[in-house]
């Protein structure tokens, strides 16, 4: 079944957002540049991505983006989409960040007392939960619990375990469930915009605890997802999101099997209106989007976030690719992009990502024939990609079209491999420092990947 929605909100010619015209991106260099420059080409989704790995950044206490005049931190701010008529970057700016005493800025020299967390902490302090959000829990649990797979579904049952500092942490999901084999899968009912400190927070929790785990969103009101903290939250994984109202109950309940909607959002071309197109799915699916296979291990991640992440490759999207990945580092406690990329870990990435899924044999060859014959760059590291070349028979190994690829490709291309693979027998200490760096991000996203 398949249905599709569009939120309408009329556009309307951008009054202009007032912030600071000019910052410094760290991570570019110490230039200043005009924040419209980095903004205003931004869709819905690289703006979500951007608030998202910006926020990490701030919260790892290395922001990224200074003020072009004062040298202090800003952070992002965006404008209603109905307020600016659009649903990308040209509704953001740039703010300073709070602090307890005045700036001398051209943009601001008072003293801010409260951050945008803090306002909205007050916002929602105290607000009890409310029926619609009861209803929904209610009723998913009730059909997790009338499935044969399930053998337990409970209301908000503790979930304990240790975060990054060593600290007791805990969370008490919406609804727990835990299938016939032992695994378990937590729900989350998101009515209300979440703020990035609690997306990033569950994120990293149910992460660490190894738990497969959903946002659950009401299929009844579309119009609900073009709230900032919904895109921060939907688009960054993909731009689906698990769906649930009463039709969906009504059907799993006559077919005694769970189902939900697959909640596609996806921006018009015009960037003024978002379309949401669903369909159904059952426990399986929904397990396998929540990274966690019903059957073995699959040949990649499945997990809404590692999906986007191999799209974004395959597509060539890198500078998309690159924000997603930092969201899985951040979740998962990995390095993040720029280290994979001082250590060329996304040129091997990109092939695999060919072998595995390219269709036309000559574009697969030319990126494995770049990748085996570059040479280290003037300034960076002292090896080249091919030190990476020990992982293509390791995935081979675990995935058969990988290895008929292989097999196939062009004779000059073995020979290229193969005089890879001496020099790092000859040579391996490179190798297996790379290996033992990155294997468990490798396993993350390649889960059949044995890791010794």
């Amino acid at each position: 079944m398949s249905k599709s929605m569009m939120t309408a909100f009329s556009p309307e010619h951008l009054s202009g957002s007032t912030g600071i015209t000019h910052i410094i991106d760290q991570q570019s260099g110490s230039a200043r540049v005009a924040a419209h420059a980095l903004l205003d080409n931004l869709d819905a989704e690289g703006l979500a991505l951007l608030r998202r790995t910006d926020h990490r950044l701030r919260r790892e206490n290395t922001p990224r983006f200074l003020c072009g005049y004062c040298k202090t931190p800003v952070h992002i701010r965006v404008m209603s989409v109905d307020e600016s008529g659009c649903v990308g970057g040209r509704r953001a700016c740039f703010v300073h960040d709070p602090r307890p005493t005045p700036r001398d800025c051209p943009f601001g020299n008072f003293a801010d007392q409260s951050s945008p967390a803090m306002i909205d902490g007050a916002r929602f302090n105290g607000r009890q939960e409310g029926a619609r959000h009861r209803f929904l829990k209610a009723s998913l649990c009730h059909m997790l619990r009338t499935d044969p797979q399930i053998a337990t579904a409970d209301c908000e049952v503790l979930i304990t375990g240790t975060g990054p500092d060593g600290r007791a942490t805990w969370r008490r999901p919406d609804v727990l469930a835990v299938t016939t084999d032992g695994r378990r899968i937590a729900f989350d009912v998101q009515i209300a915009p979440p703020l990035l400190a609690t997306i990033d927070g569950r994120e990293r929790f149910y992460a660490a605890q190894e738990t497969a785990w959903h946002w659950v969103v009401d299929t009844d009101q579309p119009e609900r997802l073009k709230l900032q903290g919904m895109q921060d939250l939907i688009l960054p994984q993909g731009r689906r999101v698990i769906g649930f109202n009463e039709e969906i109950a009504a059907l799993a309940k006559k077919d005694t099997q769970i189902r939900f909607n697959l909640l596609h959002v996806t921006e018009t071309n015009d960037l003024h209106y978002f379309k949401v197109a669903r369909r159904i799915i059952g426990l399986d699916q929904a397990l396998l989007l929540a990274g966690r296979p019903t059957r073995g291990p699959a040949r990649i991640a499945s997990d809404f976030r590692a999906i986007a992440f191999f799209e974004s490759l395959h597509r060539g999207e890198i500078t998309r690719a690159a924000r997603i990945f930092d969201l899985i580092s951040a979740a998962d406690g990995f390095p993040d992009w720029n280290t994979a990329r001082r250590d060329h870990l996304p040129d091997i990435l990109l092939v695999l990502v060919a072998l595995g899924f390219g269709r036309k044999t000559s574009a697969i060859e030319a990126k494995i024939r770049i990748f085996l014959t570059a040479v280290p760059a003037k300034y960076g590291p002292r090896f080249a990609p091919r030190e990476w070349a020990f992982l293509i028979p390791k995935i081979a190994a675990t995935d058969k079209q990988v290895a008929s690829r292989i097999i196939h490709c062009a004779p000059d291309l073995r020979v290229l491999l193969d005089t890879a693979m001496t020099e790092i027998t000859a040579e391996p200490e490179t190798s297996a420092l790379l290996w033992a760096k990155w294997k468990p991000l490798l396993h993350r996203l390649f889960p059949r990947l044995k890791i010794p």
